[in-house]
This record gives C-alpha cells, sequence and structure tokens, in this order.
C-alpha cells in the first residue's frame, strides 16, 4: 500500500522572490568555450565575497542529500553492515532497517523554517516517524508527511491493521478505512484531509466530518483556509462543489484554482468534447484543451494556454492572443504589479524558434522570461545562434555571454542572482555548476541546491544585505556557501 502524501497550499521550499525554475538544453564545450565566464566576471575567493562553510563529509554510499531551507543543514542517508541512518551535518542518527524519505522534489525533511525534521524509518515489521530526532509510536505503515508552511505542526497519514487515520502533532486521529490528501491552508491555522468509510467518501476540516457522497477528489482549500473547493464524481459526469454548493455538471473537471485572495474560482471542464475556462461559473470560449490556469497578484486578472487542432494560444483576460505550435503554459507570469503579462512560446519550422510573448509584443529566439520585483521590468534570456547567450534586463543587454539555467531578484530587486554551467578542459567531463552574482560567477561546484534534475535550478537565496546563500555539493563535502555583492553594487 502507498498512501497519498500531505501537501501544504504554499511551496514547501522557499527561494528568492521571482523564483526560476527554468529547463534549458545542455551544451557542448570546453574551458575555452564562451560559455565559461570569463576572467574579469569571476569574483574572487578571497575569503570576503566568497564564505563557504563545509556542513558534512559525504560517504561514498550517501544516499538523498538534502539541504534545509536557510542551507545550514545537509542531510544524508548513511547506509553500514545492512542498516541505515541518517546524518545531519555530520551527526548520526539512530539505526534502522530502511530510512524513507520524500521522493518529490517539492518536499523535504526539513521544516519550512528550517528548524525541525522529521523523516519515517522501518525497524522489522513495523514504522515509526522520527520527529525532532526523537521517535514516535509504531505503526503498520506511514504514507508521506508534511510540515505546516508556519513548521509548527506535522500532519502524516498512518496505518494499523485494516484502519487508517491522520496524525496531527503526535496525536492519532480517529479511525476510517481510508484516509489520503491531506493539506494545509497557508496560514496554517486549518487542516483538510480524505477520508472513506463504509463505502462513503467525506473531508474533514479541522476535525470535522463534513457530508458523505459516493466519490469526491481534487480538494482545493482557499489561500485564506476559509473555502473550501473539490469535485464531486456522478459516474459519467461531475461536477463542483464549492462552499457546500453544487456547480453545473460537465463530462469531466480538471484542475482547481483559486484567485490569491481567495475570493474567485477557476477550472477547466470538458463538455460537448470541447474545454471551457469556468471563472466564478462564467464559461469561456471553447478549446480542444484547456491547462494552466494562473491569476494575477491582485486577483484582478487570469490567463490560461488553449489549444485548437496543432496549435496554442495564451488567453488572457478572456483574449486569446497569437497561435503558436506550443504556448508553455507554465512559463505564463504576471508582474508583480498585476499590469504586464508575459509568456514563451515556440514554433517548428526547420528548427525550433523560442519566443517570449510580453504584453501582446513577440520576442524571438528568446525564453525564461521573468519581472523585476522592484519595477516590474522584464528580463529574459536571448539564445541567438549567432551570438549565443545573452541575458536582456529592462530592455539592456548584461555584459558577457554565458548559460544562465534560472534567474531570481532580491526582495528589493537591486540584485540578481542565476545558475551557470561551467565546462572542464576534457572532452566528455561532467559539467560543474556556479551561481552569478549581479553578473560576476563565483566558484563552481558539483551540485547547486535547490536542484531538480542536472539542468533545472531553483534560483539561489537572497539575504537584506544582497548576498545570496546556497547549498552545494563539491566532491565528497557538502557545504553552504555565501556570495556577497561588490561594494559598489546598488
Amino acid at each position: 500500500m502507498k498512501f497519498k502524501g500531505c501537501l501544504a497550499l504554499a511551496g514547501a521550499i522557499t527561494v528568492s522572490t521571482a523564483l526560476s525554475l527554468i529547463l534549458a538544453t545542455p551544451r557542448q564545450g570546453f574551458a575555452d568555450d564562451q560559455s565559461a565566464p570569463s576572467q574579469d566576471q569571476i569574483i574572487p575567493d578571497d575569503g570576503v565575497r566568497i564564505q563557504r562553510v563545509v556542513l558534512a563529509e559525504l560517504p561514498q554510499n550517501a544516499r538523498h542529500v538534502t539541504f534545509s531551507a536557510d542551507d545550514n543543514r545537509a542531510a544524508y542517508i548513511d547506509s553500514k553492515a545492512g542498516k541505515e541512518a541518517v546524518v545531519v551535518n555530520g551527526k548520526p542518527g539512530p539505526l534502522f532497517d530502511k530510512i524513507l524519505f520524500p521522493d518529490a522534489y517539492d518536499e523535504s525533511v526539513f521544516s519550512p523554517d528550517s528548524l525541525r525534521m522529521a523523516y519515517s524509518a522501518k525497524r522489522g515489521d513495523k514504522y515509526t516517524m522520527i520527529v525532532d530526532e526523537k521517535e514516535g509510536p509504531t505503526y503498520d505503515e506511514i504514507g508521506e508527511y508534511h510540515f505546516s508552511p508556519d513548521s509548527k505542526r506535522l500532519a502524516y497519514v498512518a496505518r494499523r491493521g485494516n484502519t487508517e487515520f491522520l496524525v496531527v502533532d503526535g496525536k492519532d486521529g480517529p479511525a476510517f478505512d481510508k484516509v489520503s490528501k491531506c493539506i494545509f491552508s497557508q496560514d496554517s491555522s486549518h487542516l483538510l484531509y480524505w477520508a472513506k468509510q463504509d463505502g462513503k467518501q467525506f473531508f474533514v476540516l479541522d476535525g470535522v466530518k463534513g457530508p458523505q457522497y459516493s466519490n469526491i477528489k481534487e480538494p482545493k482549500l482557499s489561500p485564506d483556509g476559509k473555502r473550501l473547493a473539490f469535485v464531486e464524481d456522478l459516474g459519467d459526469r461531475e461536477r463542483i462543489i464549492i462552499d457546500g454548493k453544487a456547480q453545473p455538471v460537465f463530462t469531466r473537471i480538471g484542475e482547481l484554482y483559486f484567485s490569491p485572495d481567495s475570493s474567485h474560482l477557476a477550472y477547466n471542464a470538458e463538455q460537448n468534447n470541447k474545454w471551457l475556462a469556468v471563472v466564478d461559473g462564467v464559461q469561456g470560449p471553447p478549446f480542444d484543451n484547456i491547462q494552466d490556469i494562473c491569476f494575477s497578484p491582485d486577483s484582478k486578472r487570469w490567463a490560461y494556454t488553449g489549444d485548437r487542432g496543432k496549435k496554442s494560444q495564451a488567453v488572457i483576460d478572456g483574449t486569446a492572443g497569437p497561435a503558436f505550435d506550443v504556448v508553455d503554459g507554465s512559463s505564463m507570469k504576471f508582474s508583480p504589479d498585476s499590469k504586464h503579462f508575459v509568456y514563451g512560446a515556440s514554433t517548428f519550422a526547420s528548427d525550433e524558434v523560442r519566443s517570449i510573448v510580453h504584453d501582446g509584443k513577440q520576442v524571438t529566439q528568446a525564453q525564461g522570461a521573468q519581472f523585476n520585483p522592484k519595477d516590474s521590468g522584464l528580463v529574459y534570456r536571448h539564445d541567438d545562434q549567432a551570438t549565443s547567450w545573452r541575458l536582456v534586463m529592462s530592455d539592456k543587454e548584461v555584459p558577457g555571454q554565458v548559460p544562465i539555467y534560472a534567474i531570481g531578484f532580491a526582495p528589493t530587486g537591486n540584485h540578481w542572482a542565476g545558475v551557470t554551467e561551467v565546462f572542464g578542459s576534457q572532452r566528455n567531463a561532467k559539467p560543474k555548476f556556479a551561481v552569478i552574482l549581479d553578473g560576476e560567477a563565483g566558484p563552481s561546484f558539483d551540485k547547486i541546491f535547490p536542484e531538480k534534475d542536472v539542468y533545472t535550478f531553483a534560483s539561489p537565496n537572497f539575504n537584506a544585505d544582497g548576498s545570496v546563500y546556497f547549498g552545494a555539493i563539491d566532491g565528497d563535502q557538502a557545504l553552504r556557501v555565501v556570495l556577497k555583492p561588490a561594494r559598489n553594487a546598488p
């Protein structure tokens, strides 16, 4: 049996403003390739502007290396003589037959505030949760687990015999036939989960059992935790239940989205073999497919992608944009002031041509667009094949031509940072990675965290003084690295 996990409505990993997860195509090259930072772009490793702290020496068999959100703690699973232990900053925990870390990229054994830690472990035929270095009760099985956004609460699904229940802050909840889909509200004050008993399904919100249904799914709590929406499956039809009220019936219903202020609900629904975007009950035009609905920060605007035939469009405030072969719905974003909108798109002829569309204006051979939180200025990467990589900020090119896979800004918008690739001197050597701060590259490492896969990163975190910090692995060391901006930087 594999349990569904507990999810917080807010993301589990806190990164800098305008976090970016950008997948870029890897390049082939050498040390003298233009993709490597030039000498005048490298921050001198003098111990002042670059600070390294060794968190742990990693053995060869270290598995699942992970860092806390503040990168002050590094944990991994160590195996010896058929037993496993979690090691945190070099300190090993108790031995178990098996240690279970979360598989999902956005889940962590560390709490969002980095001060707490939890993981499940197996000893013999029983499972237990280790929370803040203390072993909890034993169960026949433990599902995935999650801290609340404020890190004060922990919930997980457990099983004893044929009954399942939610364990919250170390206390077993009521027993049901099945339990899953645990969600904390953004303010951590509300907790929702799905349960099944005697063939009927229902949600339990803050310990109160809701109405029973034959089949319900896709629960969503509003950001303020005061509204609940979910899908009721009627067999050959589906409908939304929001605030306890049933909405119109459709053939199928996709994902549900609340606006940031919790006042609007949007979802995509199928009717007569076409898909519609439904916002506050108002149906939009039909498409062959609709996905990636998003709201502006002020909750007054919305956008989504719609496909017709072999073409795709972005629909903003109900108006469809130009048609492309592909519109990347995951790239759609409104500016912090909600006045501007940008997304990525591609056309295919003899070669793929990537573009961004900013307030209706197309820029070809560009991708990875973001907004500066300071002034909502546009930032993107120009991938001209003739001149390679160029970073453009507020219509001005940043000097240097290096591949930047993720860009993030300090909350003030006065500093920016990204991750770049550094090639070795030997052909087929594994690439290393470095963080660029305000156009200057720091030292290279084998891995930089947070990392989804080898070419997909989250942008580094910023301190109040404009410096960035991140976790890294170099050889057999797990490190916390801090890069400080130049003194003359704004």
